[in-house]
């Protein structure tokens, strides 16, 4: 069941989270190809096939990341929320490559298999839709705003070091797991009172303080070896959260305030 939960996240984002967070416009249909592709790849029982079919999703994320490469590369800007704005369609690069890996059980050596299918829905979610999602949220110029900036910095470093980690140091991975999750939370907490009128921003921002702490209690847990979490329990309680509260109602409320 785990199985399908994690293949339902990575379609929730290629579906949905991908198109609420930014107008597709002239990509209507590379993103069209890219899901269909990668929505067919499970559905194929050979695994060069399904990988072949993911590689889709490769290409139209190495498409929709050009735009703002380019034009960050004309004139770049160095404050955070462009920083952020930059790092997400990277994020997605990565989250889909991981993809194609995953048909192909491949993955960090001495990991279990699903770590592969795992960094597809990290990247999609903590890298891909927290950037955007903390990106706007910066846009706001919360009251503490020094203090979002400290927070937002810790997801902008985090979330490569974290897949650093995997190849690395398993310390550098639990102390990368343990930024982003207190950064995350640094934001929420800061930008609270600027969202407090906005329904599904708040429904979104409220499940974070959970949904970290979670990710908290299973990075220190992993490095220790006192397991108080599994990875089954983690997809049921950190991806659902993350995935269809944080992100999904929260790019959602992003694209409802500008209607």
């Amino acid at each position: 069941m785990t199985v399908h939960l994690i293949t339902a996240l990575i379609l929730f984002a290629v579906w949905i989270v991908v198109p609420l967070a930014q107008p597709l416009a002239r990509m209507r249909i590379p993103w069209l190809i890219g899901a269909t592709g990668l929505t067919l790849s499970f559905c194929v029982n050979d695994p060069i096939w399904a990988a072949g079919l993911a590689l889709a999703w490769v290409a139209f994320a190495i498409l929709y990341a050009l735009p703002s490469t380019i034009a960050f590369l004309r004139g770049p800007q160095w404050h955070l929320a462009a920083l952020l704005e930059l790092s997400a369609p990277l994020h997605l690069i990565v989250a889909a490559i991981w993809v194609p890996l995953a048909h192909l059980d491949m993955g960090p050596d001495g990991y279990p298999w699903v770590i592969a299918p795992l960094t597809a829905v990290h990247f999609h979610y903590a890298g891909f839709a927290a950037a955007h999602l903390t990106a706007r949220a910066l846009r706001l110029h919360p009251p503490h705003a020094r203090i979002a900036n400290i927070g937002a910095a810790g997801l902008l470093v985090g979330v490569p070091a974290l897949a650093i980690g995997f190849i690395v140091s398993p310390l550098l991975k639990a102390i990368a797991a343990c930024v982003i999750a207190l950064g995350m939370l640094v934001v929420a907490l800061t930008t609270l009172p600027k969202v407090r009128r906005r329904p599904w921003l708040l429904v979104s921002w409220l499940a974070l303080p959970v949904s970290m702490t979670l990710s908290l209690v299973y990075a220190v847990g992993e490095y220790t070896g006192i397991w108080w979490l599994t990875i089954p329990d983690m997809a049921w309680t950190h991806g659902l959260l993350n995935g269809l509260v944080f992100a999904g109602c929260g790019l959602y409320g992003w694209r409802k305030d500008a209607v």
